[in-house]
């Protein structure tokens, strides 16, 4: 029988309140992970890169309230990428995400091969029973708003008034384009406006290109932003692209931090289904192992892009 979604975690306190976790190395790597395989399934879905942008920002809103010891970083991230299709517009089928996040944690788990979810096995109805509701928990707890403004919007006429070279304009735009896609992965959505994030990633992408922006007066100032949130968005930044590739850690059922329970809502928890898991490593995508879980290249522009690399993060799809 599908473990039911008001079920009390195993292993944890039955009626312990709860609350958002103490920003520790695991939760951070926790939250980076989540929003790795949010991006990646993503692309394999062939969801255009609003898709995996709200996906994200409801996955930080989600924990900025809720534990990862209470809720699996994994059921959460396939719930909310199948509640973001909707809500964008693009909704795809429940066994299609399942399929393409069950390739992904075999992936992530090492496995060479493959092996799709039979879908008349109980392993395929306890993972829809946990996707929908993780989905039902998400929309409880956000309270059913779900509209998310993305800094993706400003950047091109961002660069068209900074930008004096129409030959740089693409380019900068793309390296922004890219910061933005990576900030997701950070709280920086439930912290900074969009205008400062966009900003931080034109500063970022200007860097890198050499190109200078200009000084008097200050080009923040013209989106009506500070210098100090532009600044505090770049060492976030700095801090994600000098982090290793984030791995999976069972935390599901471990004891709530200090944290959460003093910043425990007055209701009672919202928990999952459970599942078995270990502690995770990596495993890079083949040729054939994209082709098994149906990966068609998005465009240029309006695709998810692939996983970040590099000093500025992924290249944009």
């Amino acid at each position: 029988m599908a473990p039911s979604a008001s079920a009390p975690a195993e292993g944890g306190p039955k009626d312990a309140p709860e609350g958002p976790d103490d920003e520790t190395e695991v939760v951070e790597e926790q939250r980076v992970y989540g929003c790795d395989v949010i991006q990646e399934a993503s692309v394999l879905l062939e969801l255009p890169q609003v898709c995996a942008a709200t996906a994200q920002a409801l996955f930080h809103r989600f924990y900025a309230r809720r534990s990862f010891m209470r809720h699996d970083v994994r059921h959460v991230a396939m719930g909310v990428l199948f509640l973001a299709a909707k809500v964008e517009e693009s909704p795809r089928r429940i066994r299609d995400v399942l399929n393409v996040f069950n390739a992904l944690f075999q992936l992530r788990d090492g496995e060479k091969e493959l092996q799709p979810i039979d879908l008349h096995s109980s392993k395929y109805a306890n993972m829809k029973t946990l996707v929908l509701n993780t989905e039902r928990d998400v929309l409880a707890e956000l309270g059913f708003i779900l509209y998310t403004e993305h800094p993706h919007k400003f950047i091109l006429n961002y660069v068209k008034l900074l930008c004096t070279d129409p030959a740089l304009e693409k380019p900068l735009a793309q390296l922004a384009w890219n910061v933005i896609n990576d900030s997701a992965r950070t709280t920086v959505c439930l912290r900074f406006s969009p205008e400062a994030i966009c900003c931080a990633a034109i500063s970022m992408a200007a860097r890198s290109l050499g190109l200078p922006l200009p000084t008097k007066p200050p080009w923040w100032e013209i989106f009506d932003v500070s210098k100090d949130d532009v600044d505090q968005v770049c060492g976030v930044m700095v801090d994600l692209y000098g982090r290793t590739k984030a791995k999976y850690v069972h935390l599901k059922g471990q004891r709530p931090t200090a944290a959460a329970l003093r910043a425990a809502p007055s209701s009672g928890p919202l928990v999952s289904g459970d599942e078995a898991a270990q502690p995770r490593t990596t495993g890079d995508m083949t040729p054939d192992q994209r082709a098994a879980v149906g990966e068609v290249a998005p465009g240029l522009d309006t695709a998810a892009p692939p996983p970040r690399s590099g000093p500025v993060g992924a290249a944009n799809g």
